[in-house]
């Protein structure tokens, strides 16, 4: 009867003892998964910067395009004041000439 009681004993001991170390294994996965909820939120939010990025990129892209081609109207168009402002003065030179040539 006697070793019946310490086997008893010995099985309860072993039954704590591996009550305990479930109880550490439970703690450690409820860390691991709270670090995993956490990794997770972090991708998310990573993944919403690279968008949000992505969008200005392609923002500024467009900018850049609208600007490049308003800098070529206005080159267009000193190109075109400045061939009037020759062609105004060649004229203005004529008269002047002209001018001087009947006095």
């Amino acid at each position: 009867m006697e070793a019946g009681e310490l086997m008893a004993e010995d099985s309860v001991s072993k039954s704590k003892e591996t009550a305990s170390h479930l109880e550490e294994i439970l703690k450690v996965i409820n860390t691991i998964s709270h670090m995993s909820d956490q990794i997770a939120q972090a991708v998310d939010e990573q993944s919403k910067v690279a968008q949000s990025i992505g969008e200005s990129v392609t923002s500024i892209k467009t900018s850049s395009e609208q600007n490049l081609d308003a800098a070529k109207l206005s080159s267009d168009v000193t190109d075109k004041t400045v061939n009037i402002t020759r062609r105004l003065d060649q004229l203005t030179n004529q008269f002047w000439d002209t001018q001087q040539a009947n006095y």
